[in-house]
Parts: C-alpha cells; sequence; structure tokens
C-alpha cells in the first residue's frame, strides 16, 4: 500500500481538485492522509467531507504547526509500505502512483521520481492519459550534484517522489523551519543509494500569491543557511567530496544575498547579524577548494568577490561555460 500524505492548510478553494486527483488514481491500493494543520476556513470541514465518502482518506486535526508538523504527523501514522507527499493546492496526473510504483517494484529501489510542471488555477488534469515514460536510474552522488545543476527545482523538492518508507526512520521534517525540502531530500537521497527519474510530468504544481515560495524576503529565509551548514557537515561525513565544495559556494552566495536583503530591513541587531554572516562567509570561502573544476583560480577570485557583488559569480561560470564549449 502507498501512503499519499497531504497536509493541510487554509486551501478551501484549492482542495476538492487536489483530492479529486488523488482519489481518481488508477493504483487502488492507496490510503490518503489528510492532515488539517489548524486551518481556519472551510478546509477542516471539506477533508471530513471527503472521508465519509471514501474508506481510503482519514483525516487527522491538529493545532497549527507548519507544513513540516503536519507531514511528520502523517509519517507517524503512515501504514503504507511507500510513502509520496502532495501539496493541498497541487494536483496529480491519474496515472501518478501506477507509473511510480511500477518502476519501485521493477527495480527494487527504494526512491523514484517524475517530474512537475507549474500550472495556474485554470489547469485540469486529462485522465486516461497516454503517457510516454523514460526512466534512467541515477546513483545518489549524480542526483546530489543535481541540486546544484538546472534540475535543482525538480531534484529538491519532496512533492514529486515516492520513497520506499524505510527511508524515513530518523528522518523527519524541520519543524518551525522553512526550506523543509531542502533539508531532507539530500538525506533520503543518500540512503536510497539510488533513484530511478521519470522524464515524464505527473505531478501538477500550483504556484499562489501568498505561498511561503512566493513570499517577500524576511529574516526567516535565514533557515537556509542553517540548511546549508547542515549540508556542508552532512556531505563531509558520508565522503561527498564535490557536493561539499559545491555546498560551500552556495552558502558563499546565499551569504551574500542574505546581507544583501538585510541592509534593506528594519530589524534590530542587523548590523551584528552582518557582521557575523560577512566572518562565515569567509570562512567557507577559504575552504572552497574546487578540486574537481577547471580553471580553479578564476573560481577562487569570483567566490570571494561575490561577497560584495553576489553576480560576479554566476557570471564568471557563464563565461567559463562558453570557453569550455569553444573550446
Amino acid at each position: 500500500m502507498i501512503s499519499i500524505i497531504v497536509p493541510v492548510y487554509n486551501v478551501e478553494a484549492y482542495l476538492d481538485k487536489c483530492i479529486t486527483s488523488l482519489c481518481n488514481q488508477s493504483y487502488h491500493e492507496i490510503e490518503i492522509i489528510l492532515v488539517d494543520d489548524g486551518s481556519t476556513d472551510q478546509s477542516g470541514a471539506i477533508c471530513d467531507a471527503w472521508e465519509k465518502n471514501d474508506s481510503r482518506i482519514r483525516v487527522v486535526h491538529k493545532q497549527n504547526g507548519g507544513v513540516s508538523s503536519a507531514r511528520n504527523v502523517g509519517i507517524d501514522i503512515a501504514k503504507g509500505e511507500y510513502i509520496c507527499f502532495v501539496d493541498s493546492d497541487d494536483c496529480v496526473s491519474d496515472q501518478y502512483i501506477a507509473l511510480m510504483m511500477r518502476y519501485c517494484k521493477t527495480d527494487d529501489c527504494k526512491m523514484v521520481m517524475c517530474r512537475f510542471k507549474r500550472v495556474d488555477d485554470t489547469f485540469q488534469a486529462d485522465e486516461n492519459q497516454n503517457i510516454t515514460v523514460h526512466s534512467i536510474e541515477r546513483s545518489a552522488h549524480e542526483l546530489l550534484l543535481n541540486i546544484y545543476s538546472v534540475e535543482n527545482e525538480q531534484t529538491i523538492v519532496i512533492v514529486n517522489k515516492l520513497f520506499r518508507r524505510e527511508l524515513f526512520i530518523g528522518v523527519r521534517f524541520p519543524v518551525g523551519k522553512i526550506h523543509e525540502d531542502e533539508a531532507v531530500i539530500p538525506l533520503l537521497i543518500h540512503k536510497a543509494g539510488g533513484v530511478i527519474v521519470l522524464d515524464c510530468v505527473l505531478y501538477f504544481y500550483f504556484s499562489r500569491k501568498g505561498s511561503i515560495t512566493n513570499s517577500a524576503w524576511s529574516i526567516q529565509r535565514l533557515d537556509y543557511l542553517d540548511v546549508l551548514t547542515e549540508r556542508m557537515a552532512f556531505a563531509k561525513e558520508n565522503f561527498y567530496e564535490e557536493f561539499a565544495d559545491k555546498t560551500r559556494i552556495e552558502y558563499c552566495l546565499a551569504v551574500s544575498y542574505a546581507i544583501k536583503k538585510l541592509q534593506k530591513l528594519d530589524v534590530t541587531g542587523k548590523e551584528t547579524l552582518i557582521k557575523v554572516l560577512k566572518k562565515n562567509y569567509v570562512l567557507q570561502a577559504r575552504r572552497c577548494e574546487f578540486i574537481h573544476t577547471d580553471y580553479a583560480g578564476l573560481r577562487k577570485f569570483a567566490i570571494r568577490v561575490s561577497r560584495w557583488i553576489p553576480i560576479t559569480w554566476r557570471v564568471v561560470n557563464k563565461l567559463i561555460s562558453i570557453i569550455k564549449r569553444k573550446g
């Protein structure tokens, strides 16, 4: 059985479409866990109505604790051998579970991912669509490096993936923080060892105003630096040298961006915080070894200058890419 965990909070306008797409799955051995995270609109009542009409649906009502808290509750009560997550304002193909389970069973893998597509609120998923599937197996090392590639968006989110439940032994989403997907995905990829990647769109991501992803920058965005700090320790502990170095680079760029944003905020202790961030920047920049890259000297120069001019790093990397293509 597959447990589909859906954290729900104030999404009354979108919830029915989401649950309908889950109930219409061509793969029937599922349970749908709706975790109402203290909604103040009619979302909780909508969940209860669906539970009465479909025996596969289980509803949990809890005090508001954030998406991580809601997902963790779902993991704790899940009965399925496999787990996946769907956001309550998104929807999925009717073959979402069936196609990913096909590869889980065939290749005995612990993690499968598909592609997602951004949609607006007018979108309707086609039922019984003939979907062509191309699959490729990626090692943990390859997929971790994808986090810092053009495939970043597809790799780092939790919602377009199917996991063997055992991967969550000792792994939970960080409660009270944002960037929760980025905190756990590297751990799950590592534990899975290898991942089957399906080159087809099965998940439809609705990007709405008011969501955390689309909100203005705030001091809470500094949670990302905590994620990267923990990621550097994880990479070192598990001997992912290239991943560790790329994480240090990302940390330096994230610090540069955070300092730029902090300077525009009116918050107490801002100057002290900026001073600490600059110190951390220098520390991590010095540790960037660039042992797996060409043009190491130029890259080192760029990462240090990015402390003051954040765009430098991206410009230099673009220039190096052009030089390598022409060479």
